[in-house]
């Protein structure tokens, strides 16, 4: 019996998880949980907004380009990632900046784990 309630949990378990997956935060989601942890002014809100939908341009081309290619995508990804962040941590302050790598790093950690 407690296998078998062992076994359903780890089942709720994956099914909860892998339906996690596949939901992501909107542009304005993610400006809303930055300004709310790093306690951004509304100019950096607005910058950050405006960066972050640069990013989506560029991650739209390159899928474009691409073609469907995975390999080719992922290959790029961490150089928009990179120069996104980069853009970001200008607009902030030191201690902004620490808070926001902190958040990064949990956010990616999380996904990765998904």
């Amino acid at each position: 019996m407690k296998n078998v309630l062992l076994l359903f949990a780890m089942l709720i378990t994956s099914i909860t998880i892998w339906g996690q997956r596949g939901e992501r935060m909107t542009i304005d989601e993610y400006v809303k949980n930055l300004t709310d942890e790093l306690e951004l002014t509304q100019s950096q809100a607005d910058s950050v907004k405006m960066i972050l939908e640069d990013q989506r341009e560029d991650i739209t081309k390159l899928k474009e380009q691409a073609s469907g290619d995975r390999r080719q995508m992922r290959s790029h990804m961490p150089e928009i990632i990179y120069a996104t962040d980069k853009r970001i941590e200008l607009l902030l302050s030191g201690k902004q900046k620490e808070a926001y790598r902190k958040y990064v790093k949990e956010r990616r950690s999380k996904r990765a784990i998904m």
